[in-house]
């Protein structure tokens, strides 16, 4: 019995569950085909590989490997596989339904993308496939066509990434023949068009040239053959963002030709491409979404804001303003302001109130020279006033100035004398009982020997009371007062 051509499939049931509707697409790996689920009565997508091809071994090899990659992969910006299985011997693949159209189609209509539309559709992207990197899954055929821009319920544009048929684990045996090239040329690294051994970072390669096609308007690499294609994309020498697009901020182009630079100076994988462009753009005034993708991207509000406490706005984007860059520890903040602190004080000695010391010309007894003289008389207790000594005690009197009360001291007399200048301290003399009863001799008396003009002293200013007479001794004196 033959088997039934892709045209005459449409209307039939496949395996009593999922009406074929409508053809969408044929290629390499199978047909494809819009269909419903009687079961959930949902919209899916069937993927069907036809027995009769000729090389239905590998391919059905492929086919199966991914059904077995897509089982791995539950990201919301990959697409969901629903169900796989055979069919009259046939292998078929049970999708989600999308609606919208793919990057291709859209490039294709506008021919470039502004920098905040291309990472808006595409940072959740990387999410994805930093997710199946986590899972040790390569996908090695990444480009525009295989980004699918769905529309979901509310209108929001969500981008899915396809087609799992080239995606293989690293830890998988290869199914690609010694010296076959797989993958699309234009979005292909170098080590992969050279047949080496791919990685993570062959996905970033094509990732960097799929935003290269965006902000351009062009692939990369371009020529009129695929082997001068394949050839010119081993080398490695891609051309400048810049030099097609100058409109495209500094930081964020120098980030997407580090991306398509060779592999040791190449990001190893999907997280540190992302970061790079998230900050890049933000330095550049490149609006970014708040959190595009929380499970393949899970620090990406940390990496913008340091603390990834920065609310979201109206329009759920963030603005470039809102990321610090690189931001220090705090203990390093703490230190260096401390020390910026410390070298900005001015290094002066401490101000340690003090006296002045005494000139060295003043002998052990002289006191200042405005110093009053001694009352009448000249007896011992105007040289004692005269002194600053108390009688009592053997010690020094302060100096009183003019507005100063009386002295505590009832045998000293008050003399309104101009202010005193700087203390000087000398030596403590103690008196005796002797010395003070006895009278002293005029030449006794102390003279001020300071250097320079010696001030007039004012006039002795006495009480209304007589002064007491010399050598009347202490009780005289007290009598007397």
């Amino acid at each position: 019995m033959p088997l039934p051509t892709a045209r005459e499939r449409i209307g039939t049931v496949l395996a009593q569950r999922y009406e074929i509707v409508e053809l969408i697409a044929r290629g390499g790996m199978g047909l494809v085909y819009r269909g419903r689920d009687l079961r959930g009565r949902c919209a899916v997508v069937i993927k069907l590989l036809p027995a009769s091809d000729d090389e239905q071994g590998e391919k059905r090899a492929r086919f199966l490997q991914e059904a077995r990659t897509a089982e791995k992969i539950h990201h919301p910006n990959a697409v969901t596989l629903l169900d796989h299985g055979q069919c009259h011997d046939e292998p078929y693949l049970v999708m989600e339904a999308l609606d919208g159209q793919t990057l291709e189609q859209a490039l294709s209509e506008r021919g470039t993308l502004t920098p905040e539309h291309t990472l808006a559709w595409l940072l959740p992207v990387m999410g994805a496939l930093s997710h199946m990197h986590d899972r040790g899954v390569i996908h090695r055929d990444l480009k525009p066509s295989n980004i699918f821009l769905h529309r979901d319920g509310s209108g929001a544009t969500v981008p899915k990434l396809l087609d799992f048929g080239l995606a293989r684990s690293e830890s998988s045996s290869s199914l690609t023949r010694s010296g076959m090239v797989v993958g699309t040329p234009h979005y292909m690294a170098p080590e992969q068009a050279s047949d080496g051994p791919v990685s993570s970072a062959s996905d970033v390669w094509s990732m960097a040239a799929v935003i290269h096609r965006c902000l351009a308007g062009a692939p990369p690499f371009s020529s009129e053959s695929v082997a001068a294609l394949l050839a010119r994309v081993a080398e490695g020498r891609a051309p400048r963002l810049r030099q097609r697009a100058p409109e495209v901020p500094a930081k964020l182009a120098a980030v997407v030709d580090r991306g398509l630079s060779s592999l040791t100076d190449r990001y190893r994988d999907m997280r540190q491409l992302a970061r790079a462009l998230a900050l890049s753009a933000a330095a550049d005034g490149v609006a970014l979404p708040a959190d595009p993708d929380p499970i393949g991207l899970p620090h990406f509000p940390e990496w913008l804001c340091g603390d990834g406490d920065a609310p979201p706005t109206e329009s759920g984007l963030l603005p470039a303003a809102a990321a610090p860059g690189h931001a220090l520890p705090l203990s390093l903040v703490a230190v260096l302001g401390a020390l910026l602190t410390l070298w900005l004080l001015p290094w002066q000695p401490l101000a340690i109130e003090a006296r002045p010391a005494a000139p060295p010309a003043v002998q052990a007894a002289a006191p200042p020279a405005t110093a009053p003289r001694a009352l009448a008389g000249e007896g011992a207790a105007g040289a004692v006033a005269a002194a600053g000594v108390d009688a009592g005690a053997g010690e020094p009197a302060p100096l009183q100035p003019a507005s100063a009360p009386a002295p505590a001291d009832p045998d000293q007399e008050v003399v309104n004398a101009p202010s005193p200048a700087p203390r000087v301290r000398s030596r403590r003399r103690r008196l005796t009982r002797s010395q003070i009863l006895t009278p002293a001799p005029a030449a006794a008396t102390v003279a001020p020997v300071l250097a320079g003009p010696e001030p007039e002293a004012p006039p002795a200013v006495e009480r209304q009371d007589a002064a007491p007479a010399v050598g009347t001794g202490l009780p005289a004196l007290r009598r007397q007062w």
